[in-house]
């Protein structure tokens, strides 16, 4: 069996994995989309649609054309764009058996769905991903981690408050026991957000609090953002306007940086 087939094999065609980086998942699977083939889970079925256009782009490796266009258009906030590009992207690396490429491609792909308010292919395509990882080994189990953060996120955003915090409080446990300090401080800033949704802004300071610690610009970002909400909650308009600000200088730092490193 091929490495291909063999992640397309473990890949839910029922219901998700159980993976090993601390996100329990549902038993049932997603609804199909309106879009979706007869295997909406099959990543080897975003290929057999007529979604990928022909550009007529040199093949990319993980860092090639379609893949950088597509991160960059996910970024840009342009996401059916991004969707175009990094299927180009892993239709390419999958026939170039770049099988770490490949995974990128669909981790990103769930991001960009998520953010089209798509997720029954959100959920497909960062299973696909994580399955990938899973197959590739040890060496990709913070990747596999974020996979089970954003499809974490994708139950908050769905209102599944309890299912995600759940899901936030296992990954922060495992970030913690493995030592992954950047995972164990967007949990923290995901738990805190999620507090202030809950109603409970007590939780959340402590939450957010504890993620501001992070060294990471965009981290701080995210938190600085959440102890506004806090405090927008209490009624402190010009302290919660005082994390905005902040909130948005840490952004554009943030933006710096990662074009200084693509």
């Amino acid at each position: 069996m091929s490495r291909h087939s063999s992640v397309v094999s473990r890949h839910p065609s029922v219901s998700p994995p159980t993976s090993n980086s601390g996100q329990e998942q549902h038993s049932s699977a997603p609804p199909a989309s309106p879009t979706s083939p007869a295997q909406p889970n099959n990543p080897s079925a975003f290929f057999n649609r007529s979604l990928v256009p022909a550009f007529g782009r040199p093949k990319s490796g993980i860092h090639g054309n379609a893949f950088d266009n597509g991160v960059n258009a996910l970024y840009g906030g342009k996401y059916k764009e991004s969707c175009t590009y990094l299927l180009q992207a892993a239709k390419e690396l999958h026939q170039q058996r770049n099988a770490v490429g490949e995974a990128h491609c669909f981790r990103y792909l769930g991001k960009s769905y998520r953010s089209l308010g798509d997720y029954t292919f959100a959920r497909s395509s960062l299973w696909a991903a994580r399955a990938m990882y899973e197959t590739i080994g040890p060496q990709c189990q913070k990747e596999q981690f974020r996979c089970s953060r954003y499809l974490a996120l994708i139950e908050e955003d769905l209102g599944n408050f309890d299912i995600a915090l759940k899901a936030y409080q296992n990954l922060l446990q495992n970030a913690e026991r493995n030592g992954f300090g950047t995972q164990r401080a967007w949990c923290l800033g995901y738990i805190g957000h999620l507090h202030c949704k809950m109603k409970m802004p007590e939780q959340a300071e402590i939450a957010l609090n504890a993620a501001l610690e992070s060294p990471l610009p965009e981290i701080q970002a995210y938190a600085l953002e959440g102890l506004g909400n806090v405090q927008e909650s209490w009624g402190k308009l010009t302290d919660a306007m005082n994390h905005y600000n902040a909130s948005s200088k840490n952004i554009v730092q943030a933006d710096i940086l990662r074009k200084r490193t693509e």
